[in-house]
């Protein structure tokens, strides 16, 4: 296996000069607010000039194996190989996601979805066994490889530039409803605690865009489906979740509706006011009210530095 993983290295990474620019997979659907349109990668793996090494590496070597193995295959090489081994493994699959999720996320979804005749299995299954091995040999999960895995889109500081609705009579209604109203909102990173190469989505990037922006989408059902709820409660399922102007601490998750269509939701949001976050149902184990720039420290390295 090393020397077909030496082999690819040889052939493959001197491609990446040339090649694997992929700062424009991710363009605005003219035709909705909350979908993010996307292209097909042709570059196998999707080698870029400014990866970091351990990242490139990754990649050539997670395409390598799922080219050679399939799942039945690399679950028993794993199970063979050092607890080291499976460490080293896990911190360059954190790293991959880290570097730019929506371009690992894309990548799994595509050859998913084309399913590649020269590929014998796919990145998710090898991330799932290694992942899986890690945490029945070397260390059981955390609550931050909990918040790691499931908010895979990222999780970011922001402040709320804008916001949008509009009616949806056709897709992702709530049970029961016979429309939906489709939230939109541009989100301003201040800081990104989980995946740092932070794509520009919220329509074209002008030259006063320094920061990051990243468009948002979430749903619920007209107010007449809500029987008995409070006004505030309503108000908070819709305009209220995300509000123009204040400053959250968001957890993304990425869904598709294909391979070429996406979305990013704010599966969990915190306002931030005065520095402080409310935590009422104990997420963070922290009690009630929780200094943010403590809590993103902590989340940041964390998150990043997995346990041995």
């Amino acid at each position: 296996m090393r020397k077909n993983v030496l082999i690819a290295l040889l052939i493959i990474v001197p491609v990446m000069h040339a090649y694997g620019q992929y700062e424009d997979l991710v363009t605005i659907n003219p035709y909705s607010c909350d979908f993010l349109a996307t292209h097909e990668i042709t570059l196998l793996p999707p080698l870029q000039m400014d990866m970091p090494f351990d990242v490139a590496i990754g990649y050539v070597v997670a395409d390598t194996m799922c080219r050679l193995y399939d799942a039945g295959q690399i679950d028993s090489i794993l199970q063979t190989i050092s607890a080291d081994s499976i460490l080293i493994g896990v911190k360059t699959f954190i790293a991959m996601r880290n570097y730019d999720t929506f371009l690992y996320e894309h990548l799994c979804k595509q050859l998913y979805f084309h399913k590649p005749s020269n590929y014998r299995t796919y990145y998710r299954a090898l991330e799932r066994a290694l992942f899986s091995e890690y945490y029945s040999r070397v260390h059981a999960p955390t609550l931050y490889d909990t918040l790691r895995d499931r908010y895979c889109g990222g999780i970011y500081q922001v402040r709320v530039g804008s916001q949008s609705m509009y009616i949806d009579s056709v897709r992702q209604k709530p049970i029961g409803s016979r429309v939906a109203e489709i939230y939109c909102a541009d989100l301003d990173v201040i800081a990104s605690i989980y995946c740092y190469n932070t794509r520009f989505t919220c329509g074209i990037k002008t030259p006063e865009d320094i920061s990051p922006c990243i468009r948002v989408s979430w749903f619920r059902s007209p107010v007449e489906y809500y029987p008995g709820y409070d006004s505030l409660t309503i108000h908070k399922k819709g305009p209220g979740y995300l509000e123009v102007g204040k400053e959250y601490l968001v957890f993304m998750e990425t869904w598709n509706s294909s391979d070429y269509n996406w979305q990013y939701h704010p599966v969990m949001a915190y306002e931030v006011v005065n520095g402080l976050i409310y935590d009422p149902d104990g997420v963070f184990r922290r009690g009630e009210y929780i200094d943010v720039y403590e809590l993103i420290s902590d989340l940041h390295s964390a998150i990043n530095i997995i346990a041995k």
